[in-house]
């Protein structure tokens, strides 16, 4: 039994709900807060409290475009699958289709959308492979770090690809310039 009538509970639980999904970017508002008034009270005279409240706005911002463009790549229709990212390995587990495709293979990246609304990555290899990754896939929004390794990424790009495809079609995001490749990942130290 519960004191707590269930209108006030379900209340509670959609404010808790919201609070958690916008995390991050209160965080970063309440830094960027506490920066500009670590600056407007450093103005007469205290030189280092207006370059940490200067560097904690810089954070702060950065921080929130982070979030949005994170915040775009998950924000498609929940789909069927999970996106599993390993080091420089990029899968996907769907009920049909799946694979795992290593970022230093890639020679493309397309934004792909169909008549009956859904998109997906489309993520092709030099080898000819294919995997098609729905953006709505569980863990899909962390696609955005993944691709961000890649060399000449813009996310930019990737986040204004994701609002021009409002009808069927394929946009190239990305595309690997002739003979670059991936650096290889750091290693570490050999034990004697």
């Amino acid at each position: 039994m519960s004191f707590i009538r269930p209108k006030l509970r379900d209340r509670a639980g959609k404010a808790l709900g919201w609070t958690t999904r916008h995390a991050e970017p209160l965080a970063m508002a309440g830094l960027g807060l506490l920066g500009g008034l670590l600056i407007l009270r450093s103005l007469g005279g205290g030189w280092l409290g207006i370059a940490l409240g200067a560097a904690m706005v810089v954070l702060a911002v950065t921080g929130g475009v982070n979030w949005w463009r994170r915040s775009r790549f998950g924000a498609a229709p929940p789909a069927a699958g999970v996106v599993e990212i390993t080091e420089a390995r990029v899968g996907y587990l769907g009920p049909q289709t799946g694979g795992f495709v290593d970022l230093d293979a890639l020679d493309r990246i397309d934004l792909v959308s169909r008549h009956q609304g859904q998109t997906s990555w489309r993520l092709l290899t030099d080898d000819g492979a294919l995997l098609e990754i729905p953006l709505g896939a569980r863990g899909a929004e962390a696609l955005l770090d993944a691709f961000a390794a890649l060399p000449g990424m813009e996310m930019g790009r990737a986040t204004a690809a994701l609002d021009r495809l409002a009808e069927p079609g394929r946009i190239t995001v990305w595309r690997r310039a002739p003979g670059r490749r991936m650096p290889p990942p750091p290693t570490a130290g050999r034990l004697h």
